[in-house]
């Protein structure tokens, strides 16, 4: 089931800068997985889609990566470059075949979106994401993350 509630004007925004607050919940294995991170990054808004960049970190001593999550009318994506590559889509009530790219080799994902909640107004973004992910049919992990982007020079226009 998706709930979006916008309360933004229609219109072209320039790049804002934003902080990006990640709280993820990962079950796998039976074994209850939180993570809580946070980045700087920009916010885009491109037609009905908002863009938000930001450069992940995934281990010490490893590169950042390139990320970009997409927000739109009815998924979200989230988006890796780099050593990691992978375009993760959740939607509710479809599931999608992702290729996940490591060092080691590409990994078949499949997203099956079982909830996704957006609210977007002119300073924030908030979403909240709750899915499966398997891999060649087998359950992987069951996964909860809410995203909340605030902007930290918003000018009114």
């Amino acid at each position: 089931m998706r709930k979006i509630r916008k309360k933004m004007h229609s219109r072209t925004e320039n790049s804002l800068d934003i902080t990006l607050d990640i709280t993820a919940k990962r079950m796998q294995d039976g074994v209850m997985e939180r993570e809580c991170i946070s980045y700087a990054g920009t916010r885009h808004m491109v037609g009905d889609k908002y863009y938000l960049r930001y450069k992940e970190s995934i281990g010490k001593g490893q590169k950042e990566v390139p990320s970009m999550i997409v927000v739109g009318e009815n998924e979200i994506r989230i988006h890796r470059t780099g050593a990691l590559k992978s375009d993760l889509i959740f939607s509710p009530e479809e599931d999608h075949e992702c290729p996940y790219t490591t060092p080691m080799g590409i990994i078949s994902l499949t997203t099956r979106t079982k909830s996704l909640d957006i609210f977007i107004d002119e300073k924030k973004l908030d979403i909240y994401l709750n899915y499966e992910l398997f891999s060649n049919g087998s359950l992987i992990s069951e996964n909860e993350i809410n995203i909340i982007s605030n902007c930290i020079n918003h000018a009114f226009s």
